[in-house]
């Protein structure tokens, strides 16, 4: 790797909450930006002359024509300014205020950073020993850093519940025995908070350390209990997609236990309406996830481990359907916290062919404010939302193609596309002649169109590929005419959302 770097340097605050600890592009604490006041400026200049000449007007007015005089002589009117420099000086103000409003969005990146931190922090409770019970419930999640179980709280922990608040007072519990990995998973959760979409995220209520229960020593994040199931188990069911219907789309779940099979193996085929309730319900499910990750890479915030397993189908009415979870892989590209060039995080049955975020030999950016003023540029440059839209094509083809809903089969999908140098229609034509791709073929191909979008390599500018916007304005998820799936029977329940 390069070892070149920018030889900026500047004063700046640490974002990291353990000013001890340097992480990725963060560095060591230095002075305010407070002390950035103190420097002289030539408008600060002008406007303390012009005071000073209006102040001393009053007494002596020789004195005040000489300074008017000199005051003029600096600041020629505005009417002898000539129309190529205005129109210069306007378009430069626009493109400066375009590329602070670009992802990843300088101008909340310093709101964030001055004022919405330690608001946030403020509002924060403390969790403590006599918050939450002892008693734990279901070991809902299994991963690297820690496991994920149902808890209960006590009557002070109800208390400190937001939002939605299950009736028996249940939260979602993560143990991590790393402490380094326990702050990298609090902070992309709070930085997540932050941006006031929490509808596509777990709610996010603190973390707590303790030591001596039944839980044993460690680290422990707490969120709101919104599920206990995430995509993964539902695909895993015979029934999917139709399994889902009544929690995606709102509506009564109608013959769940409905197999698929095609005339080609010898069973019956799927209607022309179930296939259509089918597209609607994959549909939503990719429009949620790009959603969540648009809202993650406007911030500038790459998850780097999307896949069936960190996907919650929420259980509550309120907020969206599915919620993206476990940002523990996270990095954010705002100030480089928990970005290592040397280092990726992936499932390599969904990771795409590049494995990094950015090349390898991309130079140190500067740090501090710095970094966050040239993050701008560099995420124009990198592109590295790509990363996670390509895992989002991937599932997309696990969703759709019945075959591949087992996750063995997942997993020689991604050395196949190697073997084709990941060009999935070649993918198609060698590996998937005894596969059924009607659910993508549907209304001329716009399915498998959006799969070729999202699964294949960059070009040589780290494009290529589509971002979650591009994606979410694809043709595919344009509706198509559903004449029966919109009515309820008398008497149904269904999820109202709000």
């Amino acid at each position: 790797m390069s070892t070149h770097s920018w030889t900026v340097s500047t004063n700046f605050i640490s974002t990291n909450s353990r000013p001890t600890q340097t992480r990725g592009w963060c560095g060591e604490q230095g002075r305010s930006l407070k002390s950035d006041s103190r420097r002289p400026r030539a408008s600060g200049v002008r406007c303390s002359m012009l005071d000073e000449a209006i102040s001393l007007s009053a007494l002596a007015p020789a004195a005040s024509d000489f300074l008017s005089t000199l005051s003029a002589a600096m600041l020629p009117p505005l009417n002898e300014a000539s129309s190529v420099d205005l129109g210069l000086r306007l378009g430069g103000s626009i493109l400066g205020f375009l590329y602070l409003l670009s992802p990843p969005n300088v101008m909340n990146g310093l709101l964030d950073r001055l004022f919405l931190k330690a608001i946030d922090a403020r509002s924060e409770d403390n969790w403590g020993p006599d918050d939450i019970s002892p008693k734990v419930g279901r070991t809902l999640g299994k991963g690297t850093f820690g496991l994920a179980y149902e808890a209960f709280t006590t009557s002070e922990g109800r208390k400190k519940l937001k939002g939605r608040r299950d009736e028996e007072g249940r939260v979602v519990i993560k143990r991590c025995l790393d402490d380094d990995q326990a702050d990298i998973e609090a902070y992309f959760n709070r930085r997540v908070r932050r941006l006031g979409k929490q509808a596509y995220f777990a709610t996010f209520l603190g973390a707590q350390r303790r030591a001596g229960d039944v839980m044993g020593p460690g680290r422990l994040l707490v969120w709101n209990f919104e599920g206990s199931r995430t995509l993964e188990s539902y695909m895993m069911e015979p029934s999917f997609p139709l399994n889902l219907e009544s929690l995606v789309l709102y509506r009564r779940q109608a013959n769940p236990k409905e197999e698929f099979k095609t005339p080609k193996f010898g069973g019956k085929a799927r209607s022309e309406e179930t296939e259509k309730r089918e597209v609607e319900v994959i549909k939503r499910i990719a429009a949620n996830t790009l959603t969540a990750l648009k809202t993650l890479h406007d911030a500038g915030v790459v998850h780097r481990d999307v896949k069936p397993a960190n996907i919650l189908v929420a259980e509550t009415a309120e907020g969206a359907p599915l919620r993206l979870i476990d940002l523990g892989a996270c990095v954010d590209l705002r100030n480089g916290f928990n970005f290592d060039p040397e280092k990726g995080l992936l499932d390599p049955r969904y990771a795409p062919p590049e494995q990094y975020i950015m090349p390898q030999d991309v130079p140190k950016p500067p740090k501090g404010v710095l970094a966050l003023l040239a993050s701008p540029f560099l995420w124009q440059a990198m592109s590295p939302d790509r990363f996670d839209t390509y895992s989002v094509g991937i599932m997309l083809m696990q969703m759709a193609i019945p075959q591949l809903r087992n996750v063995a089969n997942i997993k020689v999908v991604s050395t196949q596309l190697k073997d084709v140098e990941y060009d999935v229609q070649a993918w198609r034509e060698r590996y998937g002649t005894t596969m059924d791709f009607s659910l993508l073929d549907r209304c001329n191909f716009a399915g498998w169109d959006l799969v070729c979008q999202l699964v294949r390599s960059r070009d040589s500018n780290r494009r290529g590929r589509f971002s979650a916007s591009d994606a979410l304005s694809h043709r595919y998820f344009r509706p198509e005419s559903l004449s029966s799936i919109g009515s309820v029977p008398a008497g149904s329940r269904t999820l109202v959302r709000k």
